[in-house]
C-alpha cells in the first residue's frame, strides 16, 4: 500500500485520482486489459538502486514504482495548474514543506 504525505487542502479528491490514475496505468480496471508498449530505459546505477529500494519497500515491482511516480506527478502537476500547492504536512499539521518545481 502506497503512503503519501498529502496537503490536506487536496484532501481525499487528491488520493482518488491518484489511485484512479494507477488503476488506469496498470490497465487493470473492471478486468479490462489494455494493450501495453514495452519502454527500454538507461538508468545509472544510483537510480537502478533507487528503483530496486522503492520497489521493495512497497512489496512490487520497478515498473510500479515507475507507474506510481507518474501518477503522482501527473496529479501534482494538475494541482498545481489549479493553483494548489502540494508539498509534506506532519500529521494533521499546515504544510510544512511545499514541493516546487512541478
Amino acid at each position: 500500500m502506497m503512503h503519501l504525505p498529502v496537503d490536506r487542502s487536496l484532501g481525499n479528491e487528491f488520493l482518488s485520482k491518484i489511485y484512479a490514475k494507477q488503476i488506469a496505468m496498470c490497465g487493470c480496471s473492471m478486468g479490462n486489459v489494455k494493450e501495453k508498449v514495452r519502454l527500454s530505459l538507461d538508468v545509472s546505477l544510483e537510480l537502478n538502486q533507487t528503483l530496486e529500494d522503492l520497489a521493495e519497500k512497497i512489496g512490487g515491482t520497478k515498473s510500479e514504482v515507475l507507474r506510481k511516480a507518474i501518477a503522482l506527478m501527473e496529479v501534482m502537476v494538475e494541482a498545481k495548474q489549479q493553483g494548489k500547492r502540494v508539498g509534506i504536512a506532519d500529521k494533521d499539521q499546515p504544510l510544512a514543506t511545499e514541493i516546487v518545481g512541478i
